[in-house]
């Protein structure tokens, strides 16, 4: 499942992010100080977001008919960079209320651009112990994601 990053590599390329020369989705996963997962769309040159979800794939790659845990859309699409998971945010539509994944779960965050551009990240809850944040497929501690997605 960690090669489902390599799949959207060239994705990633063309939407951009903090460091243009690394071949990963502009996207990491962490959770709020109140323990809810919290996906973030890292950019320095974002596009409106369209959708964001949750998904529990079946098999190993990732599939579009794969479960969704939660997923919620918007129209028109918004300048968002940050979703709690089970929260709706202002202008969003719940299309799937958040369901909790079974423990040790394999889990993908998706955010879909305007344009139909996808972003993804596979993680697991216990990817985000002690703090850690999942981010260009390591698990690392919030100061260097800091550090590793500044855009100045």
């Amino acid at each position: 499942m960690r090669n489902l990053v390599a799949a959207v590599v060239a994705l990633g390329l063309l939407v951009g992010g903090c460091v243009p020369q690394a071949p990963y989705d502009p996207i990491a996963v962490r959770l709020t100080e109140s323990g809810q997962v919290e996906i973030v769309y890292t950019s320095c040159q974002p596009l409106p977001v369209v959708t964001a979800e949750v998904v529990a794939p079946r098999e190993q790659i990732f599939d579009d008919g794969d479960p969704r845990l939660w997923h919620v859309g918007f129209s028109p699409p918004v300048d968002l960079k940050q979703f709690v998971v089970g929260e709706t945010p202002s202008g969003a539509v719940d299309r799937v209320p958040f369901q909790q994944p079974q423990p040790g779960q394999i889990l993908v965050a998706r955010i879909v651009l305007h344009g139909d551009l996808a972003l993804y990240l596979d993680f697991t809850l216990d990817d985000l112990s002690g703090g850690k944040v999942t981010y260009r497929q390591k698990n690392m501690a919030p100061e260097d994601f800091r550090r590793e997605t500044s855009c100045g």
